[in-house]
């Protein structure tokens, strides 16, 4: 396996995986700290307290694939899929256009993380080879 730790370039692929997981933390934060302006006592503060919770475990899982670290790859991979298909239902169910905005964010965050991980794999098979 490439060890990105100590690469001083990230790929494009891998940079943008990694920028789409910060931008939908950020948007998960947004949303998080808007919620709590919605005054609804307790439920309010419940829901804001599971986004912004959320939020911070996607800027780990983009801080563990930037620097490569084990399983941040597969955790992009994973969320963003889970962002795909809530948002795509929501979207589909709403008039929010808005929505399909934060799908085409999360199906780029997708090829991003894939692509990055086929280029690792291709590197390792190519690295093996030569060994």
């Amino acid at each position: 396996m490439t060890d990105t730790r100590t690469s001083p370039r990230r790929s494009l692929a891998q940079t943008c995986a990694t920028g789409g997981t910060v931008l939908a933390a950020l948007v998960f934060l947004f949303v998080g700290v808007g919620s709590l302006g919605v005054n609804n006592g307790v439920f309010s503060a419940g829901i804001a307290l599971m986004l912004i919770g959320y939020a911070a475990l996607l800027g780990l899982i983009a801080r563990a694939a930037h620097t490569g670290w084990g399983p941040g790859n597969g955790a992009v991979v994973a969320s963003s899929l889970l962002h795909m298909l809530v948002g795509v239902s929501t979207a589909r169910g709403s008039n929010q256009w808005w929505l399909w905005i934060f799908v085409a964010l999360a199906a780029a965050t997708l090829v991003g993380a894939l692509k990055a991980h086929l280029d690792e794999v291709k590197a390792d098979g190519q690295s093996a080879a030569q060994s």
